[in-house]
């Protein structure tokens, strides 16, 4: 019985030890969307009226963790200021839940942040990706404290 009481009290605990990063860009998009929605699907559009309106939001804002977004935001990075940025996003990986949850506006997610680190890897320092490590361009790996589904 004690065990299983000191397995639960660990389970709660690890649970509380990540937390919430809020992206301003994240959060203005979902504002955005919303106000969208609220003035261009009036009257019960329903669902079709609203992924409509996200979907041409999405084409010139597009989401963070994904390959448009990516591409516009950091294409013209030299290999040093790639570096720079592989750094941040590795600061705010350490903080944030690796497993995706119910999303609070601008949330940011562990998936979401490698996926914009190894889309720097192949496309700036042209490298693959191989899983374990990111290597920058002065040869330095940073190793992700969560590799997991």
């Amino acid at each position: 019985m004690k065990g299983i009481l000191t397995f639960f009290t660990l389970f709660l605990v690890s649970g509380f030890t990540y937390s919430e990063y809020i992206d301003d860009y994240s959060k203005n998009l979902h504002d955005l969307i919303e106000k969208e929605v609220a003035s261009n699907c009036e009257g019960g559009k329903g669902y079709r009226c609203a992924s409509k309106v996200m979907k041409e939001v999405y084409k010139n804002k597009p989401r963070r963790g994904t390959k448009e977004y990516a591409e516009k935001s950091y294409k013209t990075l030299s290999p040093s200021s790639a570096d720079e940025k592989i750094r941040e996003l590795f600061a705010i990986s350490e903080k944030v839940d690796p497993r995706p949850g119910v999303d609070k506006p601008g949330e940011m997610y562990y998936r979401q942040l490698e996926y914009e680190a190894i889309w720097i890897q192949k496309n700036i320092y042209k490298r693959r990706y191989v899983g374990w490590s990111f290597t920058l361009s002065t040869g330095e790996r940073l190793y992700p404290k969560y590799s997991g589904p």
